[in-house]
């Protein structure tokens, strides 16, 4: 049988020079903290600002450079810390602002830069802002902060329009006795921000050099996209080609001037939270004179193949056009975990999560494919963003109760939520709430089989994934792989993908069954320890890096 790819390859593996001047979140390692899921320091069963400080080490262990933390705002937690009413504070179930501290000096200790949250999109409704603008008169200064507009029939009892939220319910409510109503692109707690207000952005402006004073290196723009609306607030037709509440005119403008400002900081980034069904429209949010940049979340739904995943990398590599580089990402909190997903029949994106009645992924499917993923993630120029838990093979909760959801997305039979991917991190196999918490009553329960994934089980064993995202953490730094171009290999079997960058050969076999490669490279890395490419056969679902073998 024939290798899959040329024994010439070398002459593809061009270098390039990294001894200049690299920003640092341009090949950073960023590690998602959701907060009330990481570790708990107090036992309330909720995570917490100190719990974090007290693992930096294990971070700085498995090679996290950056911190993103998700919110810790005071909030009334309508949607775990998205809905800010204090953007000034933290949340007392959180911490304190010295807590924070803290953790930005202990961080910067272990060689941690920390990205917070900034939810600019809109406010909790209990925020100050809004409780003075339902107070306010129409046309007060106070309600030009928000979107508000009057209803629509006799008595203003409709909405001003069919727009619809993202929790897919209406995105305008109307407070008792009014005869406006006010923008909601997610749940009736989270009311819109007005853009056009130049009271709000000098207001950001003033929460973001408030953070930055504290120490605070960069921030990730929530729900980047949506920030401005349609400009005539006309109904949606089912022949319209954009949404709304999406990508609207003066988007681009709007992040320009968060540039702007920022440029004042140059150690500091902003990163946006930009999806669009075209990677095309998600890269004109980047530049120099934009955000610095985005997470290639096409990569993260991307289908298991070749075809697909090569195109999207292909596509989101486009951003080093404008000077720069993709942040690669597998899991988050709005999306089922990818070793749950890479276990399905037809692993693709799925908007409504798993739970009980959804097909169940296949344990060792998603784990085989999950150790093949993150060795060619961690392969790739940029920066790449880890999700907490990935680390350990963590899987979704599929078999979470209804009772315990927590969601404002969640419906019954309908949808299932983004819960599953968000149950509390197993640190030791021994202890209650398996380490994260004293108490065992913890904000999402966690499954029995959390068990076996605990970090206690994983630290010192040669094999496990742990063990794995170490050694390729490790060598992605020892290579320098995210700064080099990465070329692609010709092959000659469609499940089978070959790539070169810095010096090193990536090869992953998408298929079921074993294919042939040369045999004249020294493995670097394999996605399992018992490959060991006898008679020049790597398995299906699994990934190696090779040193090719000068002839």
């Amino acid at each position: 049988m024939p290798a899959c790819f040329p024994l010439d390859c070398r002459s593809h593996m061009t270098m390039t020079t990294t001894n200049v001047a690299y920003p640092w979140w341009q090949e950073a390692v960023i590690y998602q903290v959701y907060l009330p899921s990481f570790a708990d320091s107090n036992g309330d069963g909720i995570g917490d600002l100190p719990g974090v400080t007290s693992r930096l080490a294990y971070l700085a262990e498995l090679g996290v450079t950056a911190l993103w933390v998700s919110p810790f705002f005071t909030s009334p937690q309508a949607d775990n810390g998205y809905d800010i009413s204090d953007y000034y504070d933290v949340d007392p179930r959180y911490g304190t602002l010295n807590d924070i501290d803290m953790l930005v000096t202990q961080a910067h200790a272990h060689g941690m830069r920390l990205i917070i949250d900034m939810v600019a999109n809109h406010t909790s409704t209990e925020h100050p802002w809004f409780k003075e603008a339902l107070a306010s008169p129409a046309g007060s200064p106070a309600r030009d902060r928000y979107i508000f507009l009057d209803g629509r029939g006799d008595g203003h009892t409709e909405a001003p329009n069919n727009w619809t939220s993202m929790f897919s319910e209406s995105a305008w409510t109307r407070p008792a006795g009014d005869t406006q109503w006010y923008l909601h692109s997610f749940s009736d707690k989270q009311a819109d921000l007005n853009w056009h207000n130049t009271e709000v952005k000098a207001e950001f402006r003033r929460i973001m050099q408030f953070w930055i004073a504290r120490g605070v290196d960069g921030f990730r723009m929530d729900a980047a996209m949506c920030m401005m609306k349609r400009a005539n607030f006309t109904d949606t037709a089912p022949t319209d080609t954009d949404d709304p509440l999406l990508h609207q005119p003066g988007i681009l403008g709007l992040h320009r001037e968060f540039r702007s400002f920022m440029n004042e900081y140059p150690e500091h980034c902003l990163i946006g939270e930009v999806l669009a069904n075209d990677q095309r429209q998600v890269l004109d949010y980047v530049g120099p004179d934009k955000l610095h940049q985005v997470f290639a979340f096409n990569y993260q739904y991307a289908y298991w193949n070749r075809t697909a995943l090569q195109n999207t990398i292909t596509q989101s590599l486009q951003s080093t056009n404008v000077g720069s580089m993709p942040i690669w990402v597998t899991s988050s909190h709005d999306q089922v975990r990818h070793v749950s997903r890479l276990g399905l029949t037809v692993p693709g994106y799925l908007p409504g999560g798993l739970g009980p009645m959804s097909e169940q992924p296949s344990w060792s499917l998603g784990q085989a494919r999950a150790r093949a993923m993150i060795c060619m993630t961690a392969f790739l120029p940029g920066a790449l963003c880890l999700y907490y838990g990935e680390e350990l093979g963590l899987p979704d909760h599929t078999q979470l109760e209804d009772r315990y959801r927590k969601d404002p997305r969640f419906q019954p039979s309908q949808y299932n939520g983004r819960d599953g991917s968000r149950i509390p991190m197993p640190w030791d196999s021994n202890a209650p709430a398996f380490g994260f918490s004293t108490q065992t009553d913890t904000w999402l329960p966690q499954p029995s089989c959390y068990h076996h994934y605990a970090v206690d089980r994983q630290q010192h064993w040669a094999g496990s994934m742990l063990t794995l995202y170490r050694q390729l953490l490790a060598l992605r730094k020892q290579f320098q792989l995210a700064r080099h171009p990465l070329q692609w290999l010709p092959t000659l079997r469609n499940d089978v993908l070959m790539a070169c960058c810095g010096g090193l050969v990536l090869a992953i076999n998408f298929g079921h069954t074993s294919v042939r490669l040369p045999t004249k490279g020294t493995i670097v890395a394999r996605s399992h320890p018992h490959i060991a490419l006898r008679n020049g056969m790597l398995p299906g679902n699994a990934a190696i890096w090779l040193r090719l073998e000068q002839q």
